[in-house]
C-alpha cells in the first residue's frame, strides 16, 4: 500500500493525504493525478530502493502487485519501474502461499505475451547467462499451486506459456537456448510442458510443440512424468496420452492417439485400413500407468471410467478387455476360483463333521490339515498377485522416488477391489478355529462334557411336569407348574453347558465361512457382467441408505422400547401381571417389542376385563397409556418408517441400475487386470490386439469414405473410432482445430497492427480503416471456423463451450457484412 500523510503537489496538480492499494492500481486516480503518483513511485525507486525489496504478508513485492493487478496503468507503471531497475523482474514471491512465483508466471496467466517477451529481451541485455537461466526456469511451488487447476499448469514459465497458448512467448524462450521443453520437469506433479498441455486439452499447442517448431526445439512426444511432491495425485510415470486418460479428456486423448499411434495401412478407393499402436494403452505393457490400468484405478474419475463405454470410440477399450478374456482370461478365472471353491467346500465339510463329533470319537486332524493347506495356498496366491502389482509400479526407473508406503497403499487399494479385506478376515477366522481345535485336542481332548451331573435334575423335573397334568389347576398348582418349567429349562441349560473353548471353534468357523463365501461369490460373478451388475447394485444399496436409515431407526426404536418397558405397570414385589407375560423381564420385553416394530409380530396381550378389574386406578391408567403408545409405535415403525425404507431402497436401486453398465464393465476390467498379473509368470501371452510383425500389438479398423451423393446400407456399421472427434473426422487428415486461445492471439496481433497504423494516420481515416480491418478479420475467422468445425460440429461444441468458438450467424437480408461496408466507405 502506498500511503502519504501530507499533500502531494507538483505545479497545479495536488493530491490530498490518502492511501492507494497497489493491487487495485490506479484506484480512483486518473489523468494528471495518476501521472503524479507514477512519478512518485519512480522517484521512490531511485531514492529508496529498499522499499521495493520488502515483501507484503503473502510474500509479494511491489512489482508483483502491479502485474497481478493487470490493468493498463499498472502494467505501464511496472514496465517503467523495470526499465529503471531491471533486477525487479528477477524477484520471486517469498514464503507461502505463492512461493517462487515470478513475473513470467503472472504475465502468462494474464496472457500478456508482448510484455513477457519484452522482459526476456531486457533480461538478456541486462544480466549474465546464469541469471537469465534462473529467471526463465524458476518454478512456482507454493501451496496455492498445489490445488487444481493451478497444479496442472506445470510449475515453470514455459509450461504456463504453453498452457495458455502463447506461441510467440514459447518460441522466444526456446530461442534463448536457456530453456528446453524436455528438461526441468515440475516439482509438484513431475510434469513437463507437453504433459501440462495434455492435462489442459490444448490440441493446437500440442501440435505446435511436437511438430511445428524446428526439430531441435520440439518436445518429445512420449516423455514420462516424474514422481513429484504431490504423489497422492498418482500421475507419476505417465506419458501425455496416459495423462489425458487420467484427466478424462476425451478429445485430447483421441487427438494424441490419432497423431502419434494411428497410421494408414492401405487405401482402396473409398475404403481405408488403419492400425492403432497399443503401446501405452495395453495393460500388458511396462509400468502401472497404461491406459487400461488408469481407467480402473481407485482414484479414477467418472469421466475416465466412461472411456470403457460404447459411446466413446465405439467401445474400443472394452473390446481390448474382451479380447483378453477370450484369449486367456476365462480359464485363468476358473483356475483361481478353484482354490476359492476348495477352501469353501473344505470349510463346510470340516464344520459339519465337527458339529457331529461326539466325545472325541472321530479324529478330524486330516480334514483340518487339508483345510489349512488350501487356505495357505489361497493366501500365497493372493500375496503373489499383490507382489506382482507392486513390482509393476516399480518396474520403470522414473518411479524410483515413489515411497514404499505409497506403493503399499496403492497395492492395498488394488487388492481391495477383489475383497482382499473380507478374504483376509474370513481366512483368519477359519485358521483361528483350526488352531483352537488342534490345541484342545493336544491338551484336553475334545468332547469331554459333564452332561451326567444334570441328568438327575432333568429326570425329576420331567416327572414333576407329567404329574402336574393329572392335578386340578389352581393358583398354587399353576405357580408350581411355572416353577417346574423354569427349573426344567435351567436344568437343560446346565446339562448343555460347555465351559471350555470348544464353542469358540464354532463361532470362528461360522463367521469365517460366511465372509469367505461372500468374497467367493462376489469374485466368481465379477467377469459376468449381467450377474455382476446385480451384485454391485445390492452392495451399493446396502452400503448407502440402509446403514444411515438403520442408525436412525434403532435410535427411534430404543426410545419406544425403554419407554414402554418402564410404563408397563408391573413390579416383581407385587407379582407379575397376566396381561402381557412377555413384558415381565427386561430382555424378553425388549425382544418382543423390537420384533413387533420390525416384523409386525404382535405382543401376546390378554385383555380380559376380569384380569384388569382388580388393578389399581393408576395401574389401569398406565395400561391404557401403554396401549396407546404401543399403537403409535406400531404405526410409526411398521407402517411409516419401514415403508419409507422400502421406497428409499427402491429409489437407490433404480439409480444404481442406471449406472450399472459402467460399474459392471469396470468390475470386469478390474478382474481382467488381476488375471493378467496371475497369468504373466506362467509365460502366457496377455497382450491385446494383433501382432504387426514388428514386435508391436495393434488394433485394426476399416473405414469407408461416404460419398455425399450416395447412401450407405442400413446394415453398415462404421469402424472408425475417431468419427466423433470434432474437426478430425478423417484419421489420416489431421486438421488442427481452431482453439479459442489461437484465435485470440491472432486477433490481438491484428489489433496491435491496427493501433500502430492508426497512430500514424489522421483521425478522418480511423473509422474507415477500423471497419475494414474488423470485417477482414471476421471473414477470415468465419471461414476457418466453418472449415474446421463442419459436419455437425455444433453438437460437439456445446459440450466444450469454453474451448471452441461458435459459428457466426449469417447476415440478415439487406444487411451488409463488414467487408462490403468497408469497401463502400473506401
Amino acid at each position: 500500500t502506498l500511503e502519504w500523510d501530507v499533500p502531494l503537489a507538483v505545479g497545479d496538480v495536488s493530491i490530498p493525504p490518502d492511501r492507494l492499494n497497489i493491487y487495485t492500481y490506479p484506484g480512483k486516480y486518473r489523468g494528471a493525478q495518476l501521472d503524479l503518483i507514477k512519478r512518485v513511485m519512480i522517484e521512490l525507486l531511485a531514492r529508496a530502493p529498499r522499499l521495493f525489496e520488502m515483501p507484503d504478508p503473502v510474500g509479494a513485492f511491489v512489482i508483483h502487485a502491479l502485474l497481478v493487478c493487470n490493468t493498463e496503468d499498472s502494467l505501464h507503471l511496472a514496465t517503467d519501474l523495470i526499465a529503471a531497475s531491471p533486477k525487479l523482474m528477477l524477484q520471486l514471491h517469498v514464503g507461502q502461499p505463492f512461493m517462487d512465483e515470478g513475473a513470467l508466471h503472472v504475465l502468462s496467466v494474464n496472457r500478456k505475451e508482448d510484455l513477457a517477451i519484452e522482459l526476456i529481451d531486457l533480461a538478456l541485455a541486462s544480466f549474465d547467462k546464469e541469471q537469465v537461466r534462473t529467471f526463465l526456469n524458476t518454478q512456482a511451488v507454493g501451496i496455492f499451486f498445489e490445488a487444481p487447476p493451478m497444479c496442472w499448469y506445470g510449475d515453470s514459465p514455459i509450461s504456463y506459456a504453453a498452457v495458455f497458448g502463447l506461441r510467440r512467448l514459447v518460441r522466444r524462450m526456446l530461442d534463448t537456448g536457456l530453456v528446453s521443453l524436455n528438461e526441468n520437469c515440475g516439482k509438484l506433479l513431475g510434469l513437463y510442458p507437453i504433459h501440462a498441455l495434455a492435462a489442459n486439452g490444448n490440441r493446437g499447442m500440442y501440435d505446435f510443440l511436437t511438430s511445428e517448431l524446428p526439430a531441435p526445439l520440439r518436445a518429445h512426444k512420449t516423455p514420462k512424468t516424474r514422481a513429484g511432491r504431490l504423489i497422492q495425485f498418482n500421475v507419476d510415470d505417465m506419458t501425455p496420452l496416459q495423462l489425458t486418460a487420467k484427466r478424462g479428456m476425451r478429445y485430447m486423448y483421441q487427438h494424441i492417439m490419432k497423431v502419434e499411434l494411428t497410421r494408414v495401412l492401405w487405401v482402396w478407393g473409398p475404403v481405408s485400413q488403419y492400425q492403432i499402436d497399443l503401446t501405452g494403452i495395453d495393460s500388458s505393457g511396462h509400468g502401472a500407468s497404461d491406459v487400461m490400468e488408469v481407467m480402473i484405478r481407485e482414484d479414477a474419475t467418472h469421466a475416465t471410467k466412461e472411456f470403457i463405454l460404447d459411446d466413446f470410440m465405439k467401445g474400443f477399450h472394452f473390446e481390448l478387455y474382451q479380447h483378453k478374456w477370450r484369449k486367456f482370461g476365462w480359464y485363468m478365472h476358473l483356475l483361481l476360483r478353484g482354490f476359492d471353491f476348495a477352501v469353501v467346500v473344505t470349510t463346510v465339510a470340516a464344520s459339519i463333521l465337527l458339529k457331529q463329533e461326539l466325545n472325541g470319537e472321530r479324529d478330524l486332524h486330516e480334514v483340518f490339515a487339508v483345510l489349512v493347506t488350501f487356505i495357505i495356498l489361497f493366501l500365497a496366491l493372493e500375496t503373489a498377485v499383490a507382489y506382482l502389482y507392486a513390482m509393476n509400479i516399480k518396474l520403470t526407473t522414473t518411479s524410483h522416488t515413489v515411497s514404499t508406503k505409497e506403493i503399499l497403499r496403492r497395492t492395498w487399494h488394488f487388492m481391495s477391489g477383489f475383497d482382499a479385506d473380507t478374504n483376509l478376515i474370513g481366512c483368519g477366522l477359519i485358521l483361528a478355529g483350526c488352531a483352537i481345535y488342534y490345541d484342545l485336542h493336544r491338551t484336553l481332548g475334545l468332547g469331554e462334557i459333564g452332561a451326567q451331573e444334570a441328568s438327575s435334575g432333568l429326570s425329576s423335573t420331567l416327572r414333576m411336569l407329567s404329574e402336574d397334568d393329572e392335578i386340578a389347576h389352581t393358583a398354587e398348582t399353576e405357580q408350581e407348574r411355572a416353577k417346574a418349567v423354569y427349573n426344567y429349562y435351567v436344568a437343560t441349560a446346565e446339562a448343555a453347558a460347555w465351559h471350555g473353548m470348544e464353542p469358540l471353534i464354532w463361532l470362528s468357523m461360522s463367521l469365517g465361512f460366511m465372509l469367505k463365501f461372500y468374497a467367493f461369490v462376489d469374485q466368481l460373478v465379477q467377469p459376468f457382467i449381467s450377474l455382476s451388475i446385480f451384485v454391485l447394485s445390492i452392495r451399493e444399496v446396502l452400503h448407502g441408505p440402509l446403514f444411515t436409515f438403520m442408525s436412525i431407526f434403532l435410535v427411534f426404536i430404543s426410545c419406544f422400547v425403554f419407554g414402554m418397558i418402564v410404563m408397563y405397570p408391573d413390579h416383581p414385589s407385587a407379582g407379575h401381571l397376566p396381561q402381557a407375560p412377555d413384558l415381565n423381564q427386561w430382555f424378553s420385553a425388549s425382544y418382543v417389542i423390537l420384533m413387533a416394530g420390525m416384523l409386525g409380530e404382535p405382543l401376546d396381550f390378554n385383555l380380559n376385563p376380569d384380569y384388569i378389574a382388580p388393578l389399581g386406578a393408576w395401574q389401569k391408567l398406565n395400561l391404557v397409556v401403554f396401549g396407546v403408545v404401543y399403537t403409535v409405535y406400531i404405526f410409526m415403525a411398521l407402517i411409516l418408517l419401514l415403508n419409507l425404507l422400502i421406497a428409499l431402497l427402491g429409489s437407490t436401486f433404480s439409480q444404481t441400475q442406471e449406472d450399472a453398465t459402467l460399474q459392471g464393465r469396470i468390475a470386469f476390467a478390474h478382474i481382467m487386470l488381476r488375471l493378467e498379473l496371475a497369468a504373466a509368470p506362467f509365460g502366457i501371452d496377455t497382450s491385446a490386439g494383433e501382432p504387426d510383425g514388428e514386435g508391436k500389438q495393434v488394433h485394426l479398423f476399416r473405414d469407408v469414405q461416404k460419398d455425399p451423393d450416395s447412401e450407405l446400407a442400413s446394415d453398415y456399421t462404421s469402424e472408425n473410432v475417431f468419427d466423433r472427434l470434432p474437426g478430425e473426422h478423417d484419421p489420416h487428415v489431421l486438421s488442427r482445430p481452431v482453439l479459442l486461445s489461437d484465435l485470440q492471439n491472432q486477433m490481438e496481433a491484428q489489433r496491435a497492427q491496427v493501433a500502430e497504423m492508426v497512430d500514424l494516420m489522421g483521425v478522418g481515416l480511423r473509422e474507415v480503416l477500423s471497419q475494414e480491418v474488423k470485417g477482414e478479420i471476421k471473414e477470415v475467422l468465419r471461414k476457418e471456423v466453418k472449415e474446421v468445425l463442419r459436419q455437425d460440429a455444433k453438437e460437439e461444441i456445446s459440450q466444450q463451450s469454453s474451448v471452441y468458438l461458435p459459428i457466426s450467424k449469417p447476415a440478415k437480408p439487406g444487411q451488409k457484412d463488414f467487408p462490403q461496408q468497408a469497401a463502400s466507405q473506401r
